[in-house]
């Protein structure tokens, strides 16, 4: 899955927003196991890195390296929520949720 990496090229966080990339979408049918699975999630609505570990019950380093090579690529785009994550009740309701899924 991974190719033997443990760690991400960039520093992808726990609760990193994934979006899917208008080539990512073009791209999806050519790739294959996590790395079309993580795309295929991220399509519609963006998704955090312990949300995609939970619904795809892969590790989170695995999703962490993964994501790291789709936005590489351009084929993910990556952002971090709000400064004030703490306030944003709605992420951290999916956070936990995630969390329990595990």
């Amino acid at each position: 899955m991974t190719g033997g990496r443990a760690h991400a090229a960039g520093v992808l966080e726990f609760e990193t927003m994934l979006q899917a990339t208008a080539a990512g979408r073009e791209a999806l049918t050519a790739l294959k196991f996590e790395r079309a699975d993580i795309l295929r999630r991220c399509q519609s609505d963006p998704l955090s890195v312990a949300e995609l570990s939970a619904t795809l019950h892969v590790p989170i380093g695995v999703v962490r390296v993964v994501a790291s090579d789709l936005i590489a690529e351009n084929l993910l785009e990556a952002f971090q929520p709000s400064a004030n994550v703490s306030d944003d009740v709605f992420l951290i309701t999916r956070l936990i949720a995630g969390v329990r899924a595990l």
